[in-house]
This record gives C-alpha cells, sequence and structure tokens, in this order.
C-alpha cells in the first residue's frame, strides 16, 4: 500500500528528475552480485559503460570494472568520512577517470527508487536515489504534506545510521543529501521542519541547508527542462503501481515543477549545477578540537556561496577585476574565498595561466585563524608577515613551492596569508614581475575597515599588479564616508550580497530581539550627559561616555536588567548572559571594573579587539563548566 508521500511527493519528483535529463531505471529484476556490487551499490553495466566512454584510450573489460569496484569498495571502508572516495572521483583511480567534470554529457544519469542499502539483517532504502555512471552518490528523502517531525525524524534516523561501522561505506560513497516534505519553509522556525533541505553526510550530526534559487538563475533552469512525456509517466507510474494516478487533477498538480520538492531536484539535480557542486562545492575539515581530538568534517557549498561563485565568474567573464561580497558576518566567508580559489585556479588554468591567491588581512590573530580555516581544508598556506616575504611572492614564482601538502589532495590550492599590520610605511614601492601565464587573485578580508585610497598598503595593492583580480569580502561595508572610503568606492561594485535578515531566516544567525531602554533611564542620562559637558566642561563625547558618573549607572541599568530577564524567563534561563558592546576601549575597562562591585555569582570577562590573541579570547569566552 502507497502512502501520500509516495503518490504526491516520491513518484512525481522522480518525473521531474526525467525532465532534467535523468532515466528512470526500474530495478524489480536487479540482483545484488549480479547487477550490482552489494557492499557499494554500485552497478557494474552503469559503471563500466561510463568508464569506457570517459576513458576512451584505456582497454577496460568487466575484470576490470569489477576490480575497480572492490577497490572503491576498500576506500570506502576507511574512517576518513570518505575523503580518499572523494579523492578518486575528483583525480581518477589508478588513472581512470570516475567522472567527466567538463563534458557532462559524457556521464550517466540514473534515478532508482527504493534502492536497499544493506548490511545483513540491518539496511535501509531511500526514496530516491541518483546514480552517477552508476554509482550512487545522492539520495532524497520525501515525507507527506504537514508530517511536521518527519523531517527532524529522517535526519535523526540518518545521523544514527551513518556512525554505525557497518554503514561506513554507504556514509562515505554519499556526497549529497535532499530531504523534503513539500511545504515552503516556515522562515520562522530555524529547525528545518517545513520545506525542502540539503546536506552532505557525516557521522556526527547532519547539518541542513535551505536552498533558496535566485530569480535569474531559476528562471533559467526552468526554461531547459524538458516538455513532460506521457510514455516515461506511464513507465514510471506502472513500475510503482500507481498508474491510476495519471491524468489526474492532483497528479497534474504534482508535477508541477515549481513544487518545492521538485524545485530542490532542480537546484541540485540539474546536470551541470551537479557537477559543479561534486567538483567545487564540497570540502573537508581536518582539525584539532578544544579537547586534542581530530575531528573529520564534510562542508557542502551554502547556496549563497554557490551563487557567489557563479557570480564572481560572471565578473570577471565581463572583463572586471575588482568587487565586493557582501555577505553578512558568520555566512562563511572564509571558506568561499578556499573555495573560490580552487574554482578559479581551474579557470585560469583553461587559459593557460597559473592563479597565486592573496588572503590580505591587517591583524596578526586574523592570520593565524585564517591559516588554520585553509590549513584545515586541505591548503598550502604560505605566512606573509613583512614587506619582503610580500614582494618575494610577488616576485618570483619559485617562492610559492613549498613542497607542503596532506598527502591526499592531489594538487592542493596554495593561499598566501598576509598580514599587513606590520608594514613598513614605504609600501607604496611594491612592486611585481609580470608573467604572461601568471594570474594574482587578492581576497581583502574584512574590507569595512579603515582601507582607504592612497593610503600606504592598499595604493600599493593596487598598483603592484593592475591586471590582478582583486575582491573585498565584507560583513559590513562602509557607506557614505567621507573621503572617499566607501567600500564600494574603493573596491568596486557588489559581486554578491546575502544580508542578515536572510541568514536569520536560513538558520544560520540567532535572531536579535530589539528592547526598548526605559524612558525614566533614558532621561537620567540625558540628565547626566549634560552635567558632565556643561559642569565638568567635557566636550568630547568619547570622554563622557568614559566617566564614572555615566559608567556606574549604566552598569548598574544592566545588571538589573539582566536579573529581571532571568527571572522573567524562568529557571531554565537561570544561566542567561549578556554581552556589552562599549563606545570605546576604555569605557569597556570602566565598564567592566564597575561590574566587579556586583555578587561574585554574576561574573564578567573583558575581551578587547585589539588586546590579546584568538585563542585568548576563545578561552575568556567560553562557559564555565
Amino acid at each position: 500500500m502507497h502512502g501520500p508521500e509516495d503518490k504526491y511527493v516520491k513518484v512525481p519528483a522522480l518525473v521531474h528528475a526525467t525532465r532534467l535529463g535523468w532515466r528512470y531505471r526500474s530495478i524489480r529484476n536487479d540482483k545484488p552480485g549480479t547487477d550490482y556490487d552489494p557492499d557499494t551499490n554500485i552497478f557494474y553495466d552503469l559503471f563500466g559503460q561510463a568508464l569506457r566512454r570517459i576513458n576512451p584510450d584505456m582497454d577496460i573489460d568487466d575484470d576490470q570494472v569489477r576490480f575497480l569496484i572492490r577497490k572503491s569498495a576498500v576506500t570506502l571502508d576507511s574512517d576518513d568520512l570518505g575523503r580518499a572516495f572523494f579523492s578518486n572521483l575528483q583525480h581518477g583511480l589508478d588513472g581512470y577517470r570516475l567522472i567527466d567534470f567538463t563534458t557532462p554529457d559524457n556521464n550517466d544519469f540514473t534515478v532508482v527508487t527504493e534502492f536497499t542499502y544493506a548490511h545483513d539483517d540491518d539496511n535501509f532504502r531511500p526514496d530516491i536515489i541518483f546514480l552517477i555512471n552508476g554509482m550512487p552518490l545522492c539520495f532524497m528523502e520525501v515525507k507527506r504534506l504537514n508530517n511536521r517531525n518527519g523531517i527532524l525524524a529522517e535526519r535523526d534516523r540518518m545521523y544514527t545510521r551513518f556512525r554505525q561501522p557497518f554503514f561506513c561505506r554507504f556514509a562515505n560513497i554519499t556526497q549529497i543529501m535532499a530531504f523534503s516534505n513539500d511545504q515552503p519553509y516556515d522562515d520562522g522556525d530555524r529547525e528545518p521542519i517545513q520545506g525542502s533541505f540539503y546536506a552532505t553526510s557525516s557521522y556526527d550530526g547532519i547539518r541542513m541547508n535551505r536552498f533558496r534559487e535566485e530569480e535569474d538563475s531559476g528562471r533559467e533552469l526552468l526554461q531547459r527542462l524538458k516538455p513532460r512525456s506521457i510514455d516515461e509517466e506511464k513507465l514510471i507510474l506502472k513500475d510503482n503501481n500507481l498508474i491510476s494516478l495519471l491524468d489526474s487533477p492532483q497528479w497534474n498538480e504534482t508535477v508541477d515543477p515549481r513544487t518545492p520538492a521538485n524545485s530542490i531536484i532542480t537546484s541540485l539535480f540539474s546536470r551541470e549545477r551537479l557537477m559543479f557542486l561534486l567538483r567545487y562545492g564540497l570540502c573537508y575539515k581536518d582539525y584539532v578540537n578544544d579537547n586534542g581530538i581530530r575531528v573529520i568534517e564534510k562542508h557542502i557549498m551554502r547556496y549563497p556561496q554557490f551563487f557567489a561563485s557563479q557570480s564572481a565568474r560572471r565578473t570577471l567573464d565581463g572583463g572586471v577585476r575588482q568587487g565586493v561580497i557582501w555577505h553578512t558576518q558568520g555566512s562563511g566567508k572564509t571558506e568561499l574565498a578556499f573555495l573560490l580559489t580552487r574554482y578559479l585556479r581551474d579557470y585560469y588554468q583553461e587559459q593557460r595561466r597559473v592563479l597565486y591567491t592573496f588572503f590580505i588581512v591587517d591583524r596578526l590573530d586574523l592570520a593565524n585563524q585564517a591559516d588554520d580555516e585553509f590549513r584545515s581544508r586541505g591548503a598550502t598556506v604560505i605566512r606573509v608577515d613583512s614587506r619582503d616575504d610580500f614582494v618575494k611572492l610577488l616576485r618570483k614564482p619559485s617562492a610559492w613551492n613549498t613542497g607542503q601538502g596532506d598527502g591526499i589532495t592531489i594538487s592542493p590550492v596554495k593561499i598566501a596569508v598576509v598580514n599587513i599590520q606590520k608594514f613598513s610605511a614605504d609600501a607604496q614601492a611594491i612592486t611585481a614581475e609580470y608573467g604572461l601565464n601568471e594570474q594574482r587573485l587578492f581576497f581583502i578580508d574584512e574590507a569595512h575597515r579603515e582601507y582607504k585610497p592612497g593610503k600606504s598598503f592598499l595604493a600599493a595593492l593596487f598598483n603592484a599588479d593592475r591586471d590582478a583580480v582583486r575582491i573585498a569580502l565584507t560583513g559590513t561595508p562602509l557607506i557614505r564616508q567621507k573621503n572617499g572610503a566607501d567600500t564600494k568606492q574603493v573596491f568596486g561594485e557588489y559581486i554578491h550580497t546575502y544580508f542578515y535578515d536572510r541568514s536569520i531566516a536560513d538558520g544560520y544567525t540567532l535572531r536579535l530581539l530589539r528592547e526598548d531602554v526605559k524612558p525614566q533611564f533614558r532621561v537620567r542620562m540625558r540628565s547626566i550627559m549634560d552635567t558632565l559637558q556643561e559642569i565638568d566642561k567635557l566636550t568630547d563625547l568619547d570622554q563622557v561616555c568614559e566617566h564614572p558618573h555615566f559608567v556606574e549607572p549604566l552598569a548598574e541599568y544592566i545588571v538589573n536588567d539582566l536579573m529581571q530577564s532571568r527571572i522573567a524567563l524562568g529557571k531554565d534561563c537561570a544561566n542567561i548572559g549578556a554581552m556589552i558592546v562599549a563606545r570605546t576601549s576604555q569605557q569597556a575597562r570602566n565598564i567592566y571594573d564597575a561590574l566587579q562591585q556586583y555578587d561574585p555569582d554574576l561574573s564578567s570577562a573583558l575581551v578587547l579587539y585589539d588586546e590579546g590573541s584568538k585563542e585568548d579570547q576563545r578561552d575568556i569566552q567560553k562557559p564555565a563548566v
């Protein structure tokens, strides 16, 4: 008996996939060991035919096909979240390419349903499996409409399965997962309860992402859809014992390409889009956590990162060499720089040019953070903390040959992290050596800072290589600044934008609630400011805000408001904390001193942006255990 998710979500989604160029395959008569390898669920015939097509100069018989699948099975047994197998997808196995990324039509795209992932008596059957060259690299789980907890339950089941050693191979071979209950997003709920979501595999919790198509790209994808085929629909309906649905009003509604379930399939599994995501949209983060334990995470591009990459490509294709990516704080701009470097490296390689990437920061802690983030993703990082080192990289390509690497990734991304904080004042004298086969890419991090035209390093950067690409990254660009210091005026037009309100709706940023200051307190503080300005003759506003007569009542108000909030919100919020953002560093110190007179149970810590390392600040902000 078929549930409503089969009739109105799964089977229409299968039909929609065929309109995107996928071929439906019935697996009723397919047998393990004969038609597919039960350890990996790779189909022998599809895999072999694709190998021969992609590698026309190689002699590939059936024994070689099965040998490569067995070798992949051994690779997939590794406790590495599929990292070694992913490298084979990217770069080939024993000299054989497994996927043709440059010519998508050379690959085989087959979709099946209810294909069993089995180990002895334990098994699960994803609703829709997307086979690329016979390899089950993606799948989709669907739920009926108004099943409020269905997606959360499926996420938790997937987490439970993938952490089991006997399902390790299936976790490692899976690159992209989609989940949908065919409803629009509920942007008021951070949890993935309603809508269509995507993720990549994990041993330690599945992170679900929304995908919001941009208007132009969404329209373009819909225009590429093949016309409906009644014969194809009959075949799929008959194979799923639902032929009675054909031509019913409900059927015609559910195969509409604009339904939420069909839309996520279009966004993720359109063939060229999928090839891009498999090639550039996935990366591994390998690091040691605060407890000294090695952690391997697999990340998939968030949709704003994807569209920023596409916009950057269009910008470069249009002959523009600089611009701003304005993505809100916490949206993954450092990872975007890594992913973009990997993408643009191949973009310029097709033009027979070697890409040299510089990531520019203006503080030591930011340099250390960027260094850690890039290395953890497998990049070769070159630290530049002096003008001389920077000039050497500009003038001598051999200086980039460090011999570093992660031992897994072939030809790792190379990024020079440049800390300009202590560059000498004569930075304008920097010049680069030009080479016809060279292309420099400068990422300017935190571009909302005081980067001004004509000022030492920035002018040197612009003059050193006028053919370089300069991409400014910021979450808070400067707008309407004096002396031409607007972020756009300095770095160019916006390449892509992703704002705070959208990040809240997507669940990446916590929602902020604005609470007005009580009128009585506002009047009191206004009176204090007037007194300090008129009687004490303090004309500088910073001095007023730093004065004890201003700071002490401010600290008192903050403490009382915090304690009342804890009481009002109940015992579950007894440990709720607060963050005070001060006007100046001195005001922050004075507020901290004022807080020390209160109950010792009310602990506080002082964090200054220009003092202490990133690690020191992180330790200060850790909650007490």
